[in-house]
């Protein structure tokens, strides 16, 4: 069984031998070796994030990187972030909410939304009911 791995794996980099790269072998070309074969890639462009910053539980802000705003919506419960510049909609964004909690209260979980251009953070307890997290929040949106 084993001597049949080997040669199934064997048979399968022999035209990546001739060609030059696996590269040229899924275009179907050849690489030049001294010019392409040991190229690296260039690296991914790292993403910093568009706002972050931590949120009280009364809705002001804590930390940040000072592009947003934020209040707390005592009717619908919620916490609204206005971002400096941007037209939030909650699916062209990577948004992350951590709350936190003390010694007395558990943390909710929380999720996201927006409305009329804002980022909108609300946060559930056990029983499914809006709650304020009792020790704030922190986000990231990216």
């Amino acid at each position: 069984m084993l001597k049949s791995i080997t040669a199934i794996a064997v048979a399968a980099a022999i035209p990546l031998f001739f060609a030059g790269s696996s590269r040229a072998v899924a275009q179907g070309g050849t690489d030049s070796v001294s010019t392409q074969s040991h190229e690296l890639l260039p690296p991914t462009a790292r993403r910093k994030p568009l706002a972050y910053g931590y949120i009280n539980t009364d809705g002001s802000v804590a930390s940040g990187t000072g592009n947003f705003t934020s209040v707390f919506d005592s009717t619908n419960k919620w916490y609204v972030i206005t971002l400096t510049g941007t037209n939030y909609f909650f699916s062209s964004f990577s948004t992350v909410v951590t709350p936190s909690f003390n010694s007395s209260s558990p943390a909710p979980t929380c999720g996201t939304g927006s409305v009329s251009g804002n980022l909108l953070v609300a946060c559930y307890n056990t029983a499914g009911a809006r709650v304020q997290p009792p020790a704030g929040f922190g986000f990231g949106v990216f």
